[in-house]
């Protein structure tokens, strides 16, 4: 080894080995100064803020060198490249912090690490460490140098180079010309080639970068970027899987994923017949999958401009790149060659007037400011073909190249493809680790590729048509994530399986209010007697009752004589307005209403067909057998329930029994039903959760203490009913909840709490955890049987998300297209399977808007149905 190359380890605690450039001195000679230029500011005031933040513009690459490399030729190759390129030598003077300072002469910052005698794993490990730790150490701007060179001895003709620089020195268009010239470097220390022509002069590029800003096109750029973006421009949110922080932290991971030569060769003629490059193509491509990705038609995607070539100073060296952050408005309507255009007008356009950095567009344009986010554009893509090695750089040695991965992150994406010899395209992306995931990173690519593909092979199709998901990311959400098949008696309706709780269970409690209880032969008995006496009233099978009754362990007996009676029921709250009685009267005709005595002389005045229960003559049927057959089919309406009109008139939904059995089995297969517990009913009729609070226990041998309409709305009254000993069950909302904690209750310890009918607030999780032995958040609409999903919180899973489908049901997060958006995305909620409603009632049109043809419909599962609800609510679909 030559005796100038200093051998040190990854352990050494010393400092890293330097060797003087030049004859014999390292004080500078005649230092040049000049101000920095606008995008140099702007990069070095970023760096000041943390050292994360100056990490970010850390840029590591490596060249593989295989064959005999000549070491000491290579160092001279560096000093000379050094001695070149002024760039190379540059520190940045703290003094006004507005001058760069040019030595000519500089130490460089040169290791030598001998890992020779280390195995093919042990080497690996070693340059791995390597690049975190330099990825990870902040340059001292102010003191130089702001390279790094870092020679690895793999072998006897196996090295590899790798060199950290500091953005403000080096950007993308120079590491190409830094290489390119290292090799002839190279070559001419061994005799060979040409010398190379005088290096541009980093003073050319400042000079003409003014004389171009005090120019008309300086105006002309300032008025196009003020046109561009005097809305304040839109906002990009990809859809993270962390809750984005406040501030950002810069940590980055990066995903790697290759393009196969053969795509690129069809995309290349696809983008080439409606005249667009491959660039143009794929950036036009990559505006519409983000757009679809975030759900945003207006998208900005930063595209790096350099300003070697836009001022002709294609040899310089040193940070001469402007972002441009270029606007693209989508219409997902039309096909690719339409959407080209209008992006390639908008990237030509930009890169017209490409001499302002994107610093000096932020502060001066009306941009919304985030510290959580990067201004104006959060994400960057880039295709750079200029660091692609030839065989013949380096003598006799085969030359790779491989960008390392940084540590740091400005943007949320930093997208950068390589155009490879064989003509793939190997993509880098850095992303911000705080807000991705490296699977979720994996999914988004591989849907990427999936979109591109498509439009190689159906480019006159629609683009909100294309598909954006992968196949197995399509499979883990239509199918794994929804096989949730759950064996119910499909032919059994709602008393059949009460009947069956009577058979083993005549002599328990069914339910209870204070001391009046009814065990479950009275229920049945009783239910019995209503039913012949209904039926007797001139009720026959597919006729709706209203229920506008006391809330009474009664109320039971009530829905059980009517379903027995082959009937659907229709709640009717005394506490509702008139009109609002007598609207959903008149859309449900019911064939007659069971009235307390108090309410009947009302609904008569209403002109609603009344009976009064407190006056009515029950005569007992001439036999009374528990788990007789009861009249009608499980596909019969169970119940019919109005929505509240908070989206327009008030809708009649029609429930099947076979719907309400399997959500009732659905829901004690997924709490794990503990019938030894009571439950604390609290919920009107007129609300379809009560369902739940009502029947469950009844199908499995517990016991309902139903809380009087006094006490549900009495906080103290509400806690002591739960200061009872065997109350282990509770379904409220929110609001009830909140209620009942600002009353004092702290604790139930053997109590099940569920939360659902309106969104979870996150101030209730502590107190609910804190005094339950379990918390559930239940959502589903009306129109698909009351819960769809549960998802229960604990200590470790605090966040109240609305969790997986129950038994028999099916979730699909869908675009504006109804087309699968990947994980994670917002898109409508639709919800299929055994509790899909049969519809609104009388409201076929209504119907047809909301339940929409299913695309997913098997005809081979039971519980599949050929219909999906539309929620219109916005959810990303998250895996627990």
């Amino acid at each position: 080894m030559p005796d100038s190359l200093a051998s040190t380890s990854l352990t050494d605690n010393a400092s890293p080995a330097m060797t003087v450039l030049g004859a014999t001195s390292t004080v500078p000679s005649s230092p040049s100064r000049y101000p920095m230029q606008e995008s140099q500011l702007e990069l070095w005031l970023a760096s000041q803020q943390s050292p994360e933040a100056s990490c970010a513009y850390n840029e590591l690459c490596s060249l593989e060198l295989d064959g005999p490399l000549d070491l000491g030729a290579l160092r001279r190759a560096v000093d000379q490249l050094t001695e070149r390129h002024a760039a190379l030598r540059s520190r940045f003077s703290p003094e006004g912090n507005s001058v760069i300072v040019q030595p000519e002469s500089l130490a460089i910052d040169w290791q030598t690490l001998d890992w020779s005698r280390d195995n093919a794993e042990q080497a690996r490990s070693n340059h791995d460490r390597l690049i975190k730790t330099e990825g990870e150490t902040p340059f001292d701007l102010a003191i130089g140098p702001l390279i790094r060179w870092r020679l690895q001895i793999l072998g006897p003709e196996k090295h590899r180079l790798s060199i950290v620089a500091h953005h403000l020195v080096l950007d993308g268009w120079s590491m190409g010309i830094v290489y390119k010239e290292l090799g002839q470097l190279y070559n001419l220390q061994l005799g060979l080639g040409e010398a190379l022509p005088v290096a541009p002069d980093y003073t050319d590029y400042v000079e003409r970068l003014e004389q171009r800003a005090g120019s008309g096109q300086g105006s002309a750029e300032w008025e196009y970027w003020k046109q561009q973006y005097a809305d304040g421009g839109p906002l990009l949110d990809l859809p993270t899987q962390s809750v984005r922080p406040t501030r950002r932290s810069y940590r980055a991971c990066r995903l790697e994923h290759r393009l196969p030569r053969e795509l690129v060769q069809r995309l290349r003629v696809v983008f080439g017949k409606h005249g667009g490059s491959l660039f143009q193509g794929l950036l036009t491509a990559f505006q519409v999958f983000i757009g679809r990705l975030s759900g945003c038609s207006d998208v900005v995607v930063g595209v790096p401009s350099a300003g070697q070539s836009l001022l002709q100073l294609e040899g310089l060296v040193g940070h001469c790149v402007h972002t441009l952050p270029v606007r693209c408005q989508l219409n997902l309507q039309q096909s690719l060659a339409a959407q080209l255009a209008a992006s390639r007008s908008q990237l030509l356009d930009a890169m017209q007037h490409g001499g302002l950095s994107l610093g000096s567009l932020v502060r001066q344009l009306p941009i919304r400011r985030d510290p959580s986010r990067p201004p104006l554009c959060s994400v960057l893509f880039n295709l750079d073909p200029a660091l692609a090695t030839d065989p013949n750089d380096f003598h006799r040695l085969n030359v790779q190249l491989r960008v390392e991965p940084r540590r740091f992150e400005h943007f949320e994406w930093f997208v950068s493809g390589m155009l490879e010899r064989d003509q793939s395209i190997a993509f880098q992306i850095q992303y911000s680790s705080d807000l991705f995931s490296a699977d979720r990173m994996t999914d988004y690519w591989l849907g990427f590729e999936c979109f591109l593909q498509s439009l190689a092979e159906s480019p006159e199709k629609r683009l909100g048509d294309l598909p954006i998901v992968s196949l197995g990311e399509r499979r883990r959400m239509l199918v794994e994530w929804n096989e949730t098949d759950l064996d119910i008696p499909w032919q059994a309706r709602l008393p059949d399986l009460i009947a069956d709780t009577v058979a083993r269970f005549p002599e328990r409690i069914a339910i209870g209010q204070g001391e009046t209880q009814r065990t479950y032969r009275q229920l049945w008995e009783q239910s019995d007697q209503l039913a012949h006496q209904l039926r007797g009233l001139g009720v026959v099978p597919g006729d709706l009752i209203g229920v506008a009754t006391a809330r009474t362990p009664q109320l039971l007996v009530q829905l059980l004589a009517i379903h027995k009676a082959g009937c659907a029921y229709l709640p009717l709250e005394s506490r509702q307005p008139d009109q609002r009685l007598q609207q959903m009267c008149q859309d449900a005709q019911p064939r007659c209403i069971l009235a307390s005595s108090e309410l009947t002389p009302r609904l008569k005045e209403l002109g609603l067909p009344a009976i009064d229960l407190d006056r009515l003559s029950l005569e007992p049927p001439p036999e009374v057998v528990a788990g007789r057959p009861t009249l009608g089919r499980s596909t019969d309406a169970c119940y019919v329930l109005f929505t509240s009109g908070s989206t327009g008139v008030p809708k009649g939904v029609v429930v099947s029994h076979q719907s309400v059995v399997n959500f009732l089995v659905a829901m004690r297969d997924r709490l794990n039903y503990r019938p030894h517990l009571s439950w604390l009913a609290v919920t009107n009729l007129s609300f379809d959760i009560a369902t739940l609070e009502l029947f469950l226990p009844l199908i499995s041998g517990g016991a309902v203490e139903l809380a009087d309409a006094d006490s549900i709305r009495d906080g103290e009254r509400l806690r002591g009913l739960l200061s009872q000993g065997d109350i282990g069950w509770l379904q409220a909302t929110p609001s009830l909840w909140r209620l009942l904690i600002e009353s004092g209750w702290r604790e139930t310890p053997q109590l099940i709490a569920m939360c659902g009918g309106e969104a979870f607030p996150n101030d209730l999780v502590d107190p609910l955890l804190e005094g339950c032995d379990q918390v559930w958040n239940l959502y589903g609409p009306t129109e698909t049987t009351v819960w769809s999903t549960a998802y229960q919180l604990t200590s470790q899973a605090r966040r109240p998300l609305i969790g997986r489908p129950i038994g028999n049901t099916q979730l699909y997060v869908l675009d504006a297209e109804q087309r699968e958006l990947p994980v994670g995305s917002l898109g409508e909620l639709y919800i299929g399977g055994a509790g899909v409603a049969h519809g609104y009632l009388n409201r076929p049109e209504l119907t047809d808007e909301r339940f929409v043809d299913n695309p997913y419909f098997n005809p081979f599962t039971a519980y599949s149905t050929n219909r999906l609800y539309r929620t219109g609510d916005l959810v990303r679909y998250l895996p627990d």
